[in-house]
């Protein structure tokens, strides 16, 4: 029983790649757009990184957790996207950044470690109300 919240948390992540676009073929025409458009999205991404680091640099890392995993269990995608901004997991485009791919993999131990949080997240509105006080 302990495997299911776990295996719950991996679905969870991997939606999220979905979301964000992290695929071969749309990265790559991501790619190319950004770019053609680098001048605008330098200035951009540059702003947008650094307001989303101030915001994620006062969580602590088992917060970031927490509200990762409140949100993804909602099944919002507007409310996971604005979540995984604000932990500074994606850019503005809503494209993962470097932080995503560790993230991702260090919210698999911490979920095996926190499994009484992951349970206690498996009512979509305690996750909703959750999420939504702390982002």
């Amino acid at each position: 029983m302990k495997l299911l919240p776990v295996i719950a948390t991996l679905v969870f992540a991997l939606s999220l790649c979905n979301l964000t676009g992290n695929r071969g073929t749309s990265n790559t025409n991501s790619n190319a757009s950004n770019t053609n458009n680098a001048n605008s999205n330098t200035t951009a991404n540059a702003n947008s990184n650094s307001s989303s680091t101030s915001s994620s640099s006062s969580m602590s890392e088992d917060d970031k957790h927490k509200l990762f995993q409140a949100a993804g269990m909602t099944k919002d995608n507007a409310l996971i996207l604005e979540v995984s901004r604000k932990i500074g997991l994606l850019n503005s485009d809503n494209t993962p950044n470097d932080n995503f791919q560790p993230f991702i993999k260090s919210h698999m131990d911490w979920a095996m470690k926190n499994a009484s949080f992951v349970r206690d997240m498996n009512d979509p509105q305690k996750a909703r109300d959750y999420a939504e006080k702390h982002k």
